[in-house]
């Protein structure tokens, strides 16, 4: 599509991938910023946050700490794992919500005039 609209419109996504979607520009965010007329201010900055996180990881974990504080680094890797699961998982979010059982947890520490009578 050619013409004055067609820089602006959004990028087109592929289906079958992790998130169910990922744009076909996604492996250039500098030309999508371009050809979108965005600002490459808000770009920067999460490529030089994910370059700090990505340092500090390799930093933290290059020589993988000896037992027993390598079993609590992949300890936190599998919560991390498990929560975007969660997260990724279509329709488990909104029935975790919807759960009962959850709903009287969340309450048990509560005030005894906020609990639902």
């Amino acid at each position: 599509m050619t013409g004055p609209g067609a820089a602006l419109r959004p990028p087109q996504v592929t289906p079958g991938s992790a998130l169910g979607a990922v744009p076909r520009d996604s492996r250039s965010p500098p030309a999508w910023t371009w050809r979108t007329r965005r600002r490459p201010l808000p770009l920067a900055i999460l490529t030089t946050g994910t370059a700090v996180l990505g340092y500090v990881l390799y930093r933290t974990f290059a020589p993988f700490p000896a037992a027993p504080f390598g079993w609590v680094a992949l300890a936190a890797a599998g919560s991390l794992l498990a929560g975007a699961a969660i997260l990724l998982t279509p329709g488990l979010l909104t029935r975790m919500r919807n759960s009962r059982l959850l709903a009287v947890t969340a309450t048990a520490g509560a005030s005894p005039a906020s609990q639902p009578r």
